[in-house]
């Protein structure tokens, strides 16, 4: 992403300013008293931007200045110029965390927040940072940005933010505290004094002091009212005549003082300041082309401009470029509006030429839609010159997209073809079907050419992609095939992008072999183009082929690699990599690490399109994690969420669910209850496991037989493992010991060096006897592994901690919160609680959502996990 460095210059106060030291002196208190956060909040005109840079000029601290604009509201673009405006003091700030910014697929946002702040904390030096324009970031998601940023500063940063509103995010618990300074519009506003001095000094007005109380009466001391006031009055022969028509609110007086100020200009001075209203910023060069002048005399204009107070603010030190002052500009471009000029949309094409041949492809194409010319839109995204690798560019891009007429979009097939594969690189499904279908239809009716056939093959690959996440597999294949067949041996990215889903469709299918290789052929291709982001999926694909393969040393070595290109934070593909991570934590028994990996897994998941099932897969790995700890209210509350879930759109996900709520029933002892849902699920696994709660070994065999010896073939080591342990504890029943412990000597031989342990602890308490009975006489090197079993399952259950040691809440919990949580601990519900404390049953309620709240959880069974890990239970 290319970065405007004029918004990340401090605007110059200049020389003719009426000196504020009432106002100057309330700033530097704020900080000299150890406040972290000053808000300036006032309306257009009231001279926010003037005082904070007067102030900072002598606050004694290094300035980090950036000047907010509307398109900012995306928080990836704001973090970038965030980080942008802290390297003007520390150059090397923040340079990892702005590569995963600008990856077409973000991590969570708490976890760049909290990146971002860690960094900000470890910088040497105290740090003044102002964020000018702070109500211009009109997005919800950026009051979570700055409320996690306001909560979280660190006491080395003092946070200036200036607007004409107060912040979306609450103030009161700072001002309790006393670490917020604030100036107001009162504040702000001239005195009679203030007024006197700035029309003698600044404005060269010769007024009587009942001349000065009348307009600072009418504009009540604000500061846009009277610098117009005062430039309309220039040059007037009866100054006591023209004041006294001066009448009527901010509004009035502005809409009177704008028609008089512009009245008062050169008929080309009028134009130039209407015309070049269009642009945010400006310089001689690019005003020349929008107006179609000679540059010297845009500069000379320019210059005239800022001589003569017209509201010009400078953006550098060089004065090369400039934006008119926020309130001025508005009006400018209603006034433009309002005239209707047919000229508007070409002042927007010329804009629209100048930004493209600077190669600032984005700014040429919000121009051209400005001007609302489709073509040249279409041009500018199917160029090179948009950074559409970025995210901000595909958001852009795709909200146009979306603002066109389907039957607009539709004639289009190159413009489809694109918007089916942003939504994909943005994790989406919904639309890409429909775009797709469009792109095919066009390109089998053109003329076959080399290119035609390319973008068929891209099509094809997208195709590919967006049936795996439909679970069509045999789609899948015959897509990927497709694709590879049509794209150019050149075509690497897609033809990359074809193989991974095909490997996918292998893994799903069963053939663990031809998958393995596939995922390889994947990650040669995105490897040799350096394309990181399929380089991690393909890497995730291979940890999952080493994992089923029970290579549990090598699988857990290939996901690090991929968490270490997905950074820090990691991109959302690395969802898959956390819970590769978990499982093999969870098998070796390191419940902590499975936990925190199992979390940072759904996190991530849930990034993805809500028609997309990665989530349920790290659910699945929670349950299990209740289950292996015998929280089985836990498990039981995940889990029924979660069939609700499959059951609403995700119905391929249902069999894998009720196997873990068959295993969910045994450890309840409801042996009839889990045999007749194992029996209807005609899952042989899951009907051996009830066989031998039930002590029917001869049943048991009888289900297990055909499956070992498949999993063999089709080379999943781990299922055959789980199944042959199964065995032993069926031949053990059945009286046939030495069967029993070679069966199980050979599934310790190949898990004891990958530290393998779950699979026997979950066969329950006749395999640890067995096992205790065998220890004397298994072979010596395996002995140690199985010391490492039992010692583990004589360990008590473990809750498990999703919070860091020495965390504590934000916000405690009151007494009556207090309260609350420990009846509900107690198994109380709503009702009953309220019952017990003489409270409404809506207060009950509202107190538990202050309660998740302040935990930052979503149920009743979260919220006890979660206290527990804080010490409040």
């Amino acid at each position: 992403m290319l970065i405007l460095n004029t918004k990340l210059h401090r605007p110059d106060p200049g020389h003719l300013q009426v000196e504020r030291s009432r106002l100057l002196d309330k700033l530097q208190a704020g900080l000299d008293t150890g406040c972290r956060l000053t808000v300036v909040s006032a309306s257009a005109g009231s001279g926010k931007t003037t005082l904070v840079s007067r102030w900072v000029e002598g606050c004694g601290r290094p300035v980090a200045w950036l000047s907010l604009e509307p398109a900012d509201s995306v928080p990836n673009r704001f973090l970038t110029y965030l980080i942008a405006a802290v390297q003007t003091q520390v150059p090397d700030f923040g340079m990892s965390l702005l590569s995963v910014l600008q990856a077409p697929q973000q991590p969570v946002l708490e976890s760049l927040l909290t990146v971002l702040v860690n960094e900000l904390a470890a910088l040497s030096t105290p740090l003044v940072l102002v964020l000018d324009d702070f109500h211009v970031l009109d997005d919800p998601q950026m009051d979570r940005v700055m409320d996690f940023l306001v909560k979280h500063l660190p006491a080395n940063i003092h946070l200036v933010l200036m607007g004409r509103e107060d912040p979306g995010f609450s103030l009161g618990r700072l001002r309790a505290q006393g670490k917020v300074s604030e100036l107001r519009l009162a504040d702000l506003r001239f005195t009679p004094e203030e007024t006197g001095q700035y029309f003698r000094e600044c404005m060269d007005l010769p007024l009587s002091a009942a001349e000065v109380t009348v307009l600072e009466e009418r504009t009540e001391g604000w500061i846009a009212g009277l610098q117009l006031a005062a430039l309309s009055l220039r040059g007037q022969p009866d100054l006591e005549q023209r004041v006294a028509q001066f009448s009527g609110s901010h509004r009035f007086v502005l809409d009177y003082l704008m028609e008089e100020v512009l009245q008062g200009q050169p008929e080309e001075v009028q134009q130039f300041l209407l015309q070049t209203s269009i642009l945010e910023r400006m310089c001689a060069p690019l005003c020349a082309a929008v107006l179609d002048m000679d540059p010297s005399s845009a500069q000379g204009m320019l210059e005239h401009l800022e001589q003569a107070n017209l509201f010009l603010v400078p953006l550098d030190h060089e004065r090369r470029w400039f934006r008119y002052h926020h309130l001025f500009g508005e009006l400018l471009r209603q006034r433009l509006q309002h005239t209707r000029d047919p000229e508007t949309a070409a002042l927007h094409l010329r804009a629209s030429g100048w930004f493209e041949e600077q190669n600032l492809g984005l700014e040429a194409f919000q121009h051209a839609c400005a001007a609302q010319d489709l073509d040249r839109a279409e041009r500018l995204v199917l160029g090179r010159t948009i950074p559409l690798h970025f995210r901000t560019a595909v958001d852009q891009v795709l909200d146009w997209m979306a603002s066109l007429p389907a039957s607009v979009l539709h004639q289009r097939p190159l413009l489809c073809a694109m918007h089916a594969s942003f939504l994909l690189v943005r994790g989406q499904t919904r639309g890409v079907a429909e775009s797709l279908e469009v792109a095919e239809k066009a390109m089998l009716q053109a003329d076959q050419t080399p290119e035609s056939r390319n973008m068929l093959g891209q099509l094809a690959a997208m195709r590919a992609t967006l049936n795996l996440t439909r679970y069509r597999l045999d789609e899948v294949m015959v897509h990927a095939d497709r694709a590879s067949e049509l794209l150019p041996p050149e075509n690497l990215p897609f033809r990359s992008a074809a193989l991974w889903a095909r490997a996918c469709a292998l893994l799903e299918k069963g053939a663990l072999n031809d998958a393995a290789r596939t995922f390889q052929q994947a990650l040669d291709l995105s490897e040799s183009v350096k394309d990181v982001f399929s380089v991690i999926l393909s890497v995730n694909g291979l940890g999952r082929v080493q994992e089923l393969r029970h290579q549990l040393n090598v699988a857990k070595e290939t996901y690090l690699r991929a968490l270490h290109l997905a950074g820090e934070p990691p991109l959302p593909n690395a969802a898959e990599t956390h819970l590769g991570l978990a499982r093999i934590a969870f098998e070796r028994n390191h419940l902590e690490e499975a936990w925190k990996h199992a979390h940072q897994s759904l996190v991530l998941a849930h990034q993805y399109d809500r028609q997309i099932d990665r989530f349920l897969l790290s659910e699945m790995v929670l349950i299990q994690l209740h289950l292996a700890q015998r929280d089985l209210e836990g498990a039981q509350a995940r889990l029924l969420q979660c069939e609700q879930k499959a059951a609403e759109g995700f119905p391929h996900r249902l069999a894998e669910l009720q196997a873990l709520r068959v295993r969910l029933l045994l450890l309840q002892g409801k042996l009839e209850d889990a045999k007749s849902l194992a029996d209807r699920l005609d899952h042989a696994p899951s009907q051996a496991q009830v066989a031998l709660a039930q002590r029917k070994p001869a049943e048991a065999l009888d289900h297990l037989a055909p499956l070992p010896g498949q999993a063999e073939v089709d080379g999943w080591t781990t299922e055959r493992l789980r199944l042959t342990c199964l065995e032993g504890l069926a031949l053990h029943q059945l009286g046939q010991q030495k069967a029993a412990e070679q069966a199980l000597v050979s599934v310790l031989a190949q898990t004891a060096p990958e530290g393998s342990i779950q699979m026997f602890l979950e066969a329950g308490p006749v395999m640890l006897s067995l096992l205790r009975q065998m220890q004397g006489r298994m072979p010596a090197h395996l002995q140690p592994h199985v010391q490492q079993i039992l010692a583990a399952a004589v360990k008590s259950s473990l809750q498990p901690a999703p919070v860091q040691q020495g965390e504590a809440l934000f916000e405690p919990l009151s007494k009556r919160e207090q309260q609350i949580l420990e009846l509900v601990a107690q198994g109380l519900s709503n009702q009953e609680i309220g019952e017990r404390l003489f409270l409404a049953l809506d207060t009950v309620k509202g107190h538990n959502r202050n309660i998740f709240g302040k935990l930052q959880v979503k149920s009743r069974t979260e919220a006890l996990v979660r206290a527990r890990a804080l010490g409040l239970l």
